[in-house]
């Protein structure tokens, strides 16, 4: 048995992540909703700005941009609320060590260049201490391959949408918004399942030392 998963005295000081975890993998799929919707608007796009398929468009276009900040600002919050009870449930269940202290759980996102790799550390640590195996599950990459490739699709698809000023390469960019929708699902797809495994882990972990 791993040394992770022989629970520690402090379970007490635990948090159930069951229904918190739903709620952040919901809202994190409701985010891919604003790339995918500005990729379809995007297909009425022409030459000319004028015609009424284009107006509307571009209306689209703006909505499921607004849609987009605010969906992920709230799915944001959520996750770090999370992230930050799966890595203090870890702390307080199981021996295993980070390599990170617990406030990078939240800071780790907020810090330029280091947040490309900082979350993914915290959450790797995280499911390997909560993990009865004492290892990663495969879905800790895939979270991060569609997170990053999605923030990187995304910017460049409007980027290219303000300089054409939706005039011209209308496929490029669907296909441009299309592509971050995609990895954005598969970030979101990848999460569903580290949190749902983390907070069964961490959960009965805890109920089986109240129980000891």
């Amino acid at each position: 048995m791993h040394p992770s998963t022989v629970p520690t005295t402090g379970s007490a000081r635990t948090t159930t992540l069951r229904g918190l975890a739903g709620t952040a993998s919901v809202l994190v799929w409701v985010a891919v909703l604003g790339p995918l919707s500005m990729s379809a608007s995007s297909l009425s796009f022409g030459w000319s700005q004028r015609t009424a398929p284009a107006r509307i468009g571009m209306a689209l276009m703006g909505g499921g941009l607004v849609f987009n900040l605010l969906s992920f600002l709230v799915a944001g919050v959520v996750v770090l609320v999370w992230l930050s009870r799966a890595r203090a449930n870890a702390d307080a269940l199981y021996p295993a060590p980070h390599r990170l202290a617990a406030g990078w759980a939240v800071g780790g996102w907020f810090v330029p260049i280091g947040n490309l790799v900082i979350p993914m550390i915290v959450v790797t640590d995280v499911v390997k201490a909560s993990n009865p195996a004492g290892r990663s599950i495969p879905e800790c990459g895939l979270w991060w391959t569609g997170w990053i490739g999605g923030n990187l699709a995304l910017p460049m698809a409007s980027l290219f949408l303000v300089s054409t000023g939706g005039r011209g390469g209308a496929g490029v960019l669907a296909i441009s918004l299309l592509l971050a929708a995609l990895l954005y699902g598969l970030a979101a797809f990848s999460f569903r399942r580290i949190a749902l495994n983390v907070a069964r882990w961490q959960d009965e972990a805890a109920s089986a030392d109240r129980l000891s």
